[in-house]
């Protein structure tokens, strides 16, 4: 009887967790109908002083409840190693302009209502001063969406949410586009594939530019081989990540790497070292082989010893 009610214990705790597993994809996908987009995700610019340039984004409802949305404009300068910007402790000083109010945004600007599964086009104007610093300028139009009410404890609060597109301007003039590789990780001895790469790139000039990564293997014999790491745009004073891997199954050898990042000019910063491959599945069965080498050798050397020290019978 005891072992019964444990079996139906243990049966309960299932079922119990399958409930919470059926419940909870109701709940989501009522957040995933809900929510304001905005597109492209990023703009890129290069602006001389004293012009400007055209822009525009396009704020779609995704949810099934009219919206009302408003637009505003932030800087930011800092960037995590996977490229999203931090806006936080960015302020605008008395006197400065910076990007954020060179954007100007037609119409009425950037306000208005929009119906489930709508979408409306935004333009915006971007006014580069005469006097404008050369070099990388960096903000967000963000698109917010404040007509959603949350109860919360009881009491009724106002939701809002935002999503932007950043906007990336380069001003002409006595710019640096410097790169560093700061990190690279590879491997020393490789028994088995596949081969995985780590390199981090900053920026150390005053304007953003693409920057390109690989990692090249010369083996002592053989064909060389290239690993592409990707292409990220990185923005001044900040890093980007990057990975790679050497898709192969039982690489052998010694072989020279070389990891290479462009910087704005096109030009290769390059980090050297060196990896020995010994592939485990021949290197086992070869420490295998050399010990029963040895030991049948020792076998050997023994009983033939005993076999001299036997005195011939008469």
């Amino acid at each position: 009887m005891a072992i019964f009610k444990r079996m139906l214990a243990l049966l309960c705790v299932p079922l119990l967790f399958a409930g919470f597993a059926f419940a909870v994809p109701g709940e989501e996908d009522a957040h995933t109908n809900k929510g304001i987009q905005i597109t492209p995700t990023s703009l890129n610019y290069e602006i001389m002083p004293g012009q400007s340039a055209p822009g525009s984004i396009i704020i779609t409802n995704l949810g099934k409840e009219s919206i009302s949305y408003d637009t505003e404009t932030e800087n930011f300068h800092k960037v995590d190693n996977e490229g999203a910007p931090y806006y936080e402790g960015v302020e605008r000083k008395e006197g400065v302009s910076s990007l954020a109010d060179w954007i100007k945004i037609a119409g009425n600007g950037g306000k208005g209502d929009l119906a489930p599964g709508e979408a409306v086009e935004v333009k915006f104007t971007i006014e580069v001063p005469a006097g404008a610093e050369p070099g990388g300028h960096y903000a967000a139009i963000f698109a917010k969406q404040s007509s959603g009410v949350a109860n919360l404890g009881g009491n009724q609060v106002g939701v809002i949410s935002r999503v932007g597109t950043t906007i990336l301007v380069s001003v002409p003039g006595n710019v640096k586009k410097s790169a560093s590789i700061v990190t690279f990780i590879a491997p020393k001895i490789v028994w088995a594939g596949p081969v995985r790469f780590f390199m981090t790139v900053e920026n150390t000039g005053t304007v953003h530019y693409d920057s390109e990564a690989k990692v090249e293997l010369d083996p002592w014999f053989g064909n060389n081989e290239v690993i592409e790491m990707g292409k990220h745009t990185v923005v001044p004073k900040n890093q980007r990540d990057y990975k790679g891997e050497w898709k192969t199954v039982l690489p052998f050898g010694y072989y020279k790497v070389v990891a290479s990042a462009t910087d704005g000019d096109g030009k290769a910063e390059l980090v050297e070292t060196s990896l020995i491959a010994i592939p485990i599945i021949i290197v086992l069965p070869l420490i295998l082989l050399i010990i029963l080498i040895y030991l049948l050798v020792r076998y050997f050397r023994r009983n033939y010893r005993r076999v001299e020290s036997v005195p011939p019978t008469s």
